[in-house]
């Protein structure tokens, strides 16, 4: 099963997100020109794409950082737990006859980049367990101290009947 990456853009870096969109093939993109079907509740639709994804990619250009839905979806990711991988689209465009061609060396540093965000994932992950693991053997140490405590109480009550009971008869 291919990882989901998400491309969040501004209208105006289309043409890379789209260029980007057909260079991770080995992925499966979720690129809203492509993904997102009309007469469909666009937001809703987003918004499942994004609950979906493993990674977000966030192009970060002059026209991005002021764009709302851009911004809104970053949050959404962040607070879901995604991997998020921020580009700059302006510093990688190749332009040749009008078509944007992105260079190896670029997609290799985004391949790298994944890999790592989803090993950083799977560390966050495997701590979380531990910590889970250790405050569950926490608790049931005090489980088992207070059962003592409440053996020896009473035992304690126990021992004490008895000495009445052979003391009044």
């Amino acid at each position: 099963m291919k990882e989901k990456v998400f491309i969040s853009y501004s209208r105006k870096d289309a043409e890379f997100a789209s260029s980007l969109h057909k260079s991770l093939s080995h992925y499966d993109v979720i690129y809203d020109s492509i993904s997102l079907r009309s007469g469909k509740n666009f937001i809703y639709q987003l918004n499942k794409f994004l609950d979906e994804s493993d990674y977000l990619i966030a192009l970060w250009s002059t026209e991005s950082v002021g764009s709302e839905w851009v911004l809104s979806e970053v949050h959404k990711a962040q607070d879901m737990g995604i991997g998020i991988l921020p580009v700059i689209p302006d510093k990688y465009n190749r332009v040749y006859s009008r078509k944007i061609y992105l260079s190896y060396s670029f997609l290799s540093e985004i391949e790298k980049s994944l890999k790592k965000i989803k090993k950083e994932k799977k560390q966050e992950e495997l701590a979380l367990i531990m910590k889970e693991k250790e405050e569950l053997s926490k608790l049931n140490i005090k489980r088992e101290k207070l059962k003592r405590e409440k053996d020896k109480k009473e035992k304690a009550e126990l021992q004490k009947n008895m000495l009445l009971l052979f003391l009044y008869h």
